[in-house]
């Protein structure tokens, strides 16, 4: 099995020179960007979070940003989108193989809207969650490995 540097990247983390919530806040945004549908663009986004927070562990930022990857995204964006479905009181079309082959230039705002208003949702709900599961395993490797 080749070597992704996965586990290299993530004793990096644990080994770097910023504190717990540091990490864990860089983790937290990057994975509050991931879950917007501005796709392409989340590592710009990530950087430019970099550049505005310097106190960020900006190698959290990056890995928590790239955590929206292909396999993932048609799951993130049916969530995002039934969230602002939701939030809209049904005012939206379905998230439907066919709503997408019908889909015109012209309706994409209509799309969007839910799908954006979804990922602040869904968004902040797994930046709470990340923020938190990263500074308790953070914390515990740097115990163990101290």
């Amino acid at each position: 099995m080749p070597d992704l540097g996965i586990k290299r990247r993530l004793l990096e983390l644990v080994r770097s020179p910023h504190a717990s919530h540091e990490t864990a806040f860089g983790i937290a945004i990057g994975v509050f960007i991931g879950m917007t549908p501005l796709y392409g663009l989340h590592i710009w986004i990530a950087l430019l979070f970099a550049l505005i927070l310097p106190d960020i562990n900006k190698l959290a930022l990056i890995i928590g940003a790239n955590l929206a990857i292909p396999p993932f995204i048609p799951l993130i964006t049916w969530i995002n989108y039934e969230i602002g479905r939701f939030l809209l009181r049904g005012n939206c079309p379905p998230f439907t193989w066919a709503t997408l082959r019908g889909l015109r230039y012209q309706d994409i705002p209509s799309v969007f809207f839910p799908l954006l208003l979804g990922s602040v949702f869904f968004g902040a709900f797994c930046a709470m969650v990340s923020y938190a599961l990263t500074i308790r395993i953070v914390e515990h490797f740097r115990k163990r490995y101290a």
